[in-house]
């Protein structure tokens, strides 16, 4: 029978193993052992004898010839295991894909996570030129079209507690102050949308729309992330047309109790 300080052990190893999964995962290309030391916080030992176990598990997978890792392909499989099985992700697929086909740009649907949200699916755009962030990275809500639309319609304690955990400055144009941010949000929860000018990275502009399941609860967002360059700020009230319009039938899908087709544009909230 194995021991209390057995069991804790593997546990710690668990958590070691979880944390350096997830700072290759972070890192979005092959990476090192002491790279990898450095951003999971463990020594290059450890480091080294957890990817050996991981590389032989199918978990991460070594360049051949070289020291450098990635993620392996059972990783892709729990992604698709995990995206597949959702409500969500059948619901929203369809409307995400038609989005993407009728606007030619990148399409995103993001959950809450925590005081973060987590990018679930993409559809990419058609350009070469496009924006496109990646199933499975986390982001703060403040400062980006998909997380404010998200956050505008989550509950008055949850966006209390998103800023007291800190409004970081990513770009000139995030907005860092509290009562600028609720201003905002307020203005999001009038017209339906949110627009990130440039506030999480400079030269992207993006308009996100809550999805609204039973109850009337947010419980994702999705967007249109498009280079600035090609999305002028005049263009910005007809591509939230469309945003709004297939969050709206995602939500019909997810449970949410649809406005008659006739219903004016604010009917749905």
């Amino acid at each position: 029978m194995a021991s209390t300080s057995d069991s804790a052990n593997e546990v710690r190893s668990v958590t070691k193993a979880l944390r350096l999964v997830s700072a290759l995962a972070e890192a979005g290309h092959d990476a090192g052992v002491h790279e990898l030391a450095r951003s999971s916080r463990q020594h290059a030992a450890t480091v080294h004898r957890l990817l050996r176990t991981l590389v032989a598990e199918g978990v991460v997978e070594q360049d051949t010839g070289s020291t450098r890792y990635r993620l392996g392909p059972l990783v892709l499989r729990w992604a698709d295991a995990y995206t597949a099985a959702t409500e969500l992700q059948r619901a929203a697929r369809p409307l995400l894909e038609g989005l993407a086909a009728e606007t030619g740009e990148t399409v995103h649907l993001m959950v809450p996570s925590g005081d973060c949200g987590v990018y679930v699916d993409r559809v990419d755009s058609v350009h070469r030129l496009r924006v496109a962030t990646a199933v499975g990275h986390r982001e703060p809500l403040h400062c980006s079209g998909v997380g404010k639309a998200l956050l505008a319609f989550m509950p008055v304690e949850a966006q209390v507690r998103v800023v007291a955990s800190g409004l970081q400055r990513y770009t000139p144009h995030t907005v860092t102050d509290a009562e600028a941010l609720a201003a905002h949000l307020a203005r999001v929860r009038d017209v339906g949308y949110a627009v990130d000018d440039g506030e999480g990275m400079v030269g992207v502009r993006c308009v996100g729309a809550p999805l609204l399941g039973r109850g009337g609860r947010v419980v994702a967002a999705i967007s249109v992330a498009v280079p600035a360059a090609r999305l002028p700020r005049s263009a910005i009230p007809a591509l939230a047309e469309r945003v709004v319009a297939a969050a709206a039938a995602i939500s019909c899908r997810l449970g949410y109790e649809c406005p008659p087709r006739d219903a004016g544009p604010d009917g749905h909230r």
